[in-house]
């Protein structure tokens, strides 16, 4: 336990926001979740899904308690919003963009995937049909096809973008998906495994390309 009174400390000397401790909380529980998957059942996950797993659950956290908190509660004591524009990967990697288009009347729509490098160059994409009976599901189905476009082009430990928070949180957590996306979410958390991707929200000006 040296480390959790390590990190208080940091946290009472202001060196650290006290979101850390329960950030470092969250990982260790899943890095334990992982350790007796791969102890009882011989299923070894790779470590970026297993931290994707802990962020998943700390930001499904974070939103029941800002969604439940008082609604005077002050703007200026508010989490700070991300970054409203795309954000490129790390030097050497490349990341995916998705995003749906669906009308209600037609039932069907269109998908768009954009897979740009670290230098915020388009390298591939692709716009296609769908049909889907909402909103939600035609979103779930493009980020599926994501998947199978990163496996198609040999692709691996890319990062998937998504503007969907209900979604990305579903892909990244253990939870159980509403029944009509019970098929696509655990295709999507297959891929990911076996691929080692990764997925992570962005808000609408992040996504515009793809959108």
């Amino acid at each position: 336990m040296s480390w959790s009174l390590r990190i208080k400390e940091e946290i009472d000397n202001g060196n650290l926001e006290p979101d850390t401790f329960a950030k470092a909380v969250f990982l260790c529980w899943f890095i334990w979740k992982a350790r007796n998957d791969l102890v009882f059942q011989s299923s070894k996950q790779p470590p970026i899904s297993t931290v994707a797993r802990a962020l998943g659950a700390w930001n499904e956290f974070t939103s029941a308690t800002e969604t439940s908190s008082s609604p005077h509660q002050s703007l200026q004591s508010s989490r700070p919003l991300p970054s409203s524009h795309w954000i490129p990967p790390r030097a050497g990697y490349l990341k995916i963009n998705c995003d749906a288009s669906w009308s209600r009347d037609l039932k069907k729509g269109w998908g768009g995937i954009i897979l740009r490098n670290d230098r915020c160059h388009l390298v591939d994409g692709r716009r296609f049909r769908i049909s889907s009976s909402s909103a939600f599901l035609a979103e779930a189905s493009v980020l599926r096809e994501a998947c199978l476009f990163a496996k198609a082009l040999n692709l691996s430990s890319v990062c998937i973008e998504s503007d969907n928070a209900q979604l990305i949180s579903l892909c990244v957590s253990e939870l159980v998906p509403p029944w009509e996306a019970l098929a696509i979410i655990s295709d999507i958390r297959l891929l990911a495994s076996d691929l080692r991707l990764s997925f992570c929200w962005t808000p609408r000006e992040g996504n515009e390309a793809a959108h």
